[in-house]
């Protein structure tokens, strides 16, 4: 399933920390605090497991926050996007497939 997944965090460290859990839970960043891919149930499980544990840091702030939302085929479908594609953007959709012969 696709999902978008953005956050807003003051601490570099901490955002960093976070940008670094997602990416290579396998999402693409499409803007600078902006992530989305498809990803497995485990697999966006495990990061919201991990995500989680950056909330119980001292250095989180009352105003940071992380939001992880699943984009259904509905959603996907009703996208609006203005300007610029990413330039990952098919393979942040799931369409581009590839064949290993």
């Amino acid at each position: 399933m696709n999902h978008l997944i953005s956050y807003d965090i003051s601490d570099n460290r901490l955002r960093l920390k976070a940008a670094k859990l997602i990416k290579q839970a396998g999402c693409l960043r499409i803007q600078y605090s902006v992530f989305a891919g498809t990803l497995r149930e485990s697999t966006s499980q495990k990061l919201a497991q991990k995500l989680a544990v950056l909330e119980q840091n001292a250095d989180w702030s009352e105003e940071d926050s992380i939001l992880i939302l699943p984009l259904h085929q509905y959603s996907r479908d009703q996208l609006q996007i203005f300007g610029t594609l990413p330039p990952d953007w098919d393979l942040i959709q799931g369409d581009l497939h590839t064949l290993v012969l």
